[in-house]
C-alpha cells in the first residue's frame, strides 16, 4: 500500500451537495467525507474499484506510530544501557589495575621482611585490596545484569531471565572466583600485637619467629638451576609439539572424509535444532493462550530453550560455512594453480599452431586466387580467339 500522502485525494474545489449532505474535513488526513460515499484513498497495489475505509487508514497510522514509538523507546534504552556498561567497565578496569599495583607493592614489602608477619603498611594494603575486590565483585554482578538486559532489548525479549543459561551462570561464577583471588590480611598489625602480648603475657605457649637461612653459594646457584630447568622444559615442549603436530596432521584423503562426516553431522544437528525451534515456539504459543504467567519458571525455561535452539541453528550455519571454506587447503590451491598453468600453456601452444595453420591457409587461398585469375584470363583469351575465328 502506498503512503497516506500519496493515496489521499485532496479536493481543493468546493463540492456542492444536497442540503442534507454535510462536508467534513479531517484535520489529520485532509480528506473530504461525504455521507453518500466512503471512497477516500486509493491503493497502488489494488484495482481502482476497490475501496478502503478511512478508519482502516487511521488504524494503520496508529499501528505505525506505536511501532515507531516502541523502536525509539528500545533504542533509547539500548543507548542508556551501553552508557552504563561502558561506565561500569571503566570502573572495573580501574579497580583491577589498582588491585594489581597494590598486590605488587604488598608482595615487595612482604619479601623485604625476614619473618612472615605483616607490617602495618602491608596490612593496610591488604585491607584496601580486599575492599576493592569486594567492590569489583559487586560491579561484576551489575555488569552481567545489565548485559542480560541489553541482550533482551536487542532480541525483543520481555523477561531477561529467559536469556540466562547454565553456561552463562558457570562463566559468571568462574569470573567471580578468578577476580576473588587476592592476598587476605591473615595476621594483625604490629600495634595490635603489643596489646595482645600484654593480655597474653601469662600464657605458656610461645610463638617464636620461624627464620629460614640459606647458604650464599646455594642461593647464588638457584637462579642458574632455574634457568636451565626452564630452557629444558621449553625445548622439550617444542619438540613434543612438533612431533605430535606431524603425527596428528591429516592427509588429503582423511581430511576429505573428515569434512564429509562433519558435514553430515552438522546437517543432522541443523535439522534437530530447527525442529526444536518449531517445538518450543509452539509450546510458548500454547502457554500464552493458556494464560500462563510470564514470570513462571516453566514459561521461562521454555523460552530459554527456544532462544538456545535459535542460537544453535545460527551457530551450526556458521560452522557449515567454515567447513566448506576449510575443504580447500594450500595443497589444493597449488594443484589448481598448476593445472591452470598447464591448461594456459596448452592453450597458448594451440593458439600458436592455429595461427600457423591459418597463415598457411591464407597463403593457399592467395595462391588459389592467383591461379583462378590466371585461368579466367586464359579462358577469356581463348574465347576471344575463337570468337575472332568464328567471325572470319
Amino acid at each position: 500500500m502506498a503512503n497516506i500522502e500519496d493515496t489521499c485525494i485532496s479536493l481543493t474545489n468546493p463540492i456542492e451537495a444536497d442540503s442534507s449532505s454535510a462536508t467534513k474535513l479531517s484535520d489529520s488526513l485532509d480528506i473530504v467525507i461525504l455521507p453518500s460515499t466512503t471512497t477516500i484513498t486509493t491503493n497502488s497495489n489494488v484495482s481502482n474499484n476497490k475501496e478502503i475505509h478511512p478508519r482502516s487508514v487511521k488504524k494503520q497510522k496508529i499501528a505505525d506510530n506505536i511501532l515507531l514509538s516502541n523502536i525509539s523507546r528500545r533504542l533509547a534504552i539500548r543507548k542508556n544501557l551501553h552508557k552504563r556498561l561502558s561506565f561500569i567497565t571503566d570502573i572495573m578496569c580501574f579497580l583491577g589495575i589498582l588491585g594489581i599495583i597494590l598486590m605488587i607493592i604488598e608482595n615487595e614489602i612482604t619479601f623485604s621482611q625476614i619473618n612472615n608477619n605483616d607490617t602495618m603498611s602491608s596490612w593496610c594494603i591488604k585491607m584496601v585490596i580486599s575492599c576493592s575486590t569486594i567492590i569489583l565483585i559487586g560491579f561484576i554482578f551489575q555488569y552481567h545484569r545489565l548485559k542480560l538486559f541489553l541482550y533482551a532489548v536487542n532480541n525483543s525479549i520481555q523477561d531477561s531471565r529467559a536469556t540466562l543459561t547454565n553456561r552463562k551462570i558457570f562463566l559468571i561464577i568462574l569470573e567471580i572466583l578468578i577476580c576473588a583471588i587476592h592476598p587476605v590480611p591473615h595476621s594483625t598489625p604490629p600495634y595490635l600485637k603489643a596489646s595482645l602480648k600484654n593480655i597474653d603475657s601469662n600464657s605458656s605457649i610461645s610463638t617464636p619467629y620461624i627464620l629460614s637461612y640459606i647458604d650464599i653459594d646455594v642461593a647464588l646457584g638457584l637462579p642458574s638451576i632455574t634457568a636451565i630447568i626452564g630452557l629444558v622444559g621449553v625445548f622439550s615442549t617444542a619438540l613434543v609439539i612438533a612431533v605430535l603436530a606431524q603425527k596428528l596432521l591429516l592427509d588429503r584423503c582423511e581430511k576429505y572424509v573428515h569434512n564429509f562426516v562433519m558435514n553430515i553431522e552438522l546437517a543432522k544437528e541443523h535439522k534437530i535444532q530447527a525442529a526444536n525451534c518449531v517445538k518450543f515456539a509452539v509450546k510458548v504459543w500454547y502457554m500464552k493462550n493458556r494464560n500462563t504467567s510470564l514470570s513462571s519458571i516453566r514459561y521461562l525455561q521454555v523460552r530459554r530453550r527456544l532462544f538456545q535452539a535459535i542460537h544453535l541453528v545460527q551457530q551450526v550455519k556458521q560452522e557449515r560455512g567454515k567447513l566448506i571454506d576449510n575443504c580447500i587447503d594450500q595443497i589444493d590451491l597449488l594443484t589448481m594453480q598448476r593445472k591452470t598453468n598447464a591448461q594456459t600453456y596448452e592453450t597458448k601452444e594451440q593458439l600458436k599452431t592455429m595461427k600457423v595453420k591459418i597463415d598457411n591457409i591464407e597463403e593457399k587461398l592467395i595462391e588459389m586466387n592467383t591461379n583462378i585469375n590466371n585461368t579466367v584470363n586464359d579462358i577469356q583469351k581463348i574465347l576471344n580467339i575463337l570468337s575472332a575465328k568464328f567471325l572470319k
